[in-house]
Order: structure tokens, then C-alpha cells, then sequence
């Protein structure tokens, strides 16, 4: 059976696609599959007979010699994702980028709208009053993936906590060599780390953006006979950079509050103060 070693479970718009990009940039010592795979967390792909080997296929150019590994955000709110993994490769390490909730819920509503998921006639505010209407629909949910705490339980349930890596998405940009070396030397044996020269900088990926055409980019979506990567390339050409904004202070003051004990919670659970928490020396 195909060696797979690690797997960066999320959380989404929070430098996964940016720490991906890094790896794969390091052949030399990773494998990362070309696409997200989601085969952890969507049923119709776990229960297919063949799901498994068509995962597999992911990685079937990987040298023995390459740390294997890939990047699926849908891995980190699924309750089902963790107990699946063990039961196969219960010596998978995995890797969480945890970005300050609030920020997170604002950045995927932002993704939302431009991909069509979000209506543009509803606010950000309606969107994370009203998200569990939205929860099932794909970027449409966009504050539940920011209860850390629960999400990550399951994985603390079946691994070793010397198998999980909790990065702070603030730390990652603040200090990206810090934290890029910290993965290293979570994913590579320690002698390969001691002799190794790496220039630590990490890729911007994902910046916001809009779309010049987004009816158009609605319409490509919806289409059935697509793939997702060749969506996600023509959505791509359509994209322009837009300035940065913010959130109005009302919205913030709900999310800080709907969070705050799933913050405590997390701490609690993983053993780590971040920058963003209310516990945090600044």
C-alpha cells in the first residue's frame, strides 16, 4: 500500500494552499498531491469501492525516498475524517493552521462571494447570524469551521499528540522561518534537518480577489461536466485583485463572543496560547 505520511487538515483560508505550495516546492525531500483530494471527508468517495485506490493514485508518482503528503481543508470539521485515517495509517502526522476565528469566518465569507457560494444580497452579517442554514453548502457555512476546538477532539481521540502539529496562522506570517523549520523538523528525521540549507520563505498564495465576470464565473460552476481544477483555472482568469477591508466592529463584538469559549477550549485542548487569544501577552 502507498506510503502517505502527513496531512494538512485546514483550517481553510488559513495559509493551508501557501504551506502546500511551500512543499511541493521541496522535492527533494516532499510529495504533495496536485490537488486537494477531499476523499477523507466526502462519503460518496470513502464508500466507492474503488475511492480508495483512485486516492491512492494521488500519489502514485511519489519516489520511496519523498515524504508523502497532501492538503484537504474538508478534513478539519469533519467528525468522520480522523477515526477513517487511524484505522489505515494510524502513524499519520497531522498538520493544523489555525487563524484567528473571526478573521477567518470574514476571509471565507469574502471566498464565498466570489465564487458564487454566498449570494451577494446577503451581508456578512446575515451570514454568520444565520450560518447554520447554511451549513452543507460549500463555502456557504462560513463560521463552524472556526470552532477549533471541537473540530480538532477527534484527532486528539485517535492520534498521539507528538503526531499533531498546531500552527498559529498569526505566527506563520509574523515568523515563517520560525514556523516553516518547526514543520521540517515535525515531518523530516532529525539528521536529515541538521544538514539540510533551505531558503524558508513562504509562498502568497491566495490573496483576495474578486472576479471581473462573476455571473459568468456562477454559471461556470454550476456546470456538472467540469472538473473542479478546470473550474478553478477559468475562475482564475477572471480574477483581479481587490483592495483589503474590514469588518464593522458590531460583526466582530458577535464572533469574538461566539468563539471566546471555543478559544478557551482550545487551549485547553492543545496546550498552546495564540497570538489572537484573549490570553495572549501582547
Amino acid at each position: 500500500m502507498q506510503k502517505i505520511d502527513f496531512l494538512i487538515i485546514g483550517a481553510q483560508k488559513s495559509g493551508t494552499s501557501s504551506l502546500m505550495r511551500f512543499l511541493e516546492r521541496k522535492p527533494e525531500y516532499f510529495y504533495v498531491a496536485k490537488q486537494e483530494c477531499h476523499f477523507w471527508s466526502r462519503d460518496y468517495k470513502y464508500n466507492d469501492p474503488d475511492g480508495f485506490a483512485q486516492y491512492l493514485s494521488n500519489f502514485s508518482e511519489a519516489r520511496p525516498d519523498q515524504i508523502v503528503g497532501e492538503k484537504s481543508p474538508s478534513y478539519l470539521a469533519n467528525d468522520k475524517v480522523a477515526a477513517r485515517v487511524a484505522q489505515r495509517y494510524p502513524s499519520m502526522k497531522i498538520i493544523a493552521i489555525l487563524r484567528n476565528p473571526a478573521d477567518r469566518a470574514y476571509s471565507a465569507y469574502l471566498h464565498g462571494r466570489r465564487n458564487g457560494a454566498i449570494s451577494k444580497t446577503i451581508s456578512f452579517g446575515d451570514a454568520i447570524r444565520n450560518y447554520k442554514e447554511f451549513k452543507g453548502v460549500a463555502y456557504g457555512d462560513v463560521v463552524s469551521q472556526g470552532f477549533y476546538a471541537k473540530n480538532l477532539q477527534s484527532y486528539y481521540e485517535q492520534f498521539e499528540r507528538e503526531q499533531i502539529l498546531i500552527i498559529d496562522f498569526a505566527e506563520l506570517v509574523a515568523n515563517s522561518e520560525k514556523i516553516l523549520m518547526e514543520v521540517f523538523e515535525f515531518l523530516l528525521p532529525a539528521e536529515t534537518v541538521q544538514n539540510m540549507e533551505i531558503d524558508f520563505v513562504l509562498p502568497n498564495i491566495n490573496v483576495a480577489r474578486k472576479s471581473m465576470f462573476p455571473e459568468f464565473v456562477r454559471w461556470v460552476r454550476s456546470r456538472k461536466y467540469l472538473s473542479t481544477p478546470v473550474k478553478n483555472w477559468i475562475s482564475r482568469m477572471t480574477f483581479t485583485k481587490i483592495p483589503n477591508s474590514t469588518m464593522n466592529l458590531a460583526d466582530r463584538e458577535y464572533l469574538d463572543s461566539l468563539f471566546e469559549d471555543s478559544i478557551h477550549d482550545l487551549e485547553q485542548l492543545t496546550g498552546k496560547v495564540f497570538q489572537w487569544s484573549s490570553n495572549s501577552v501582547s
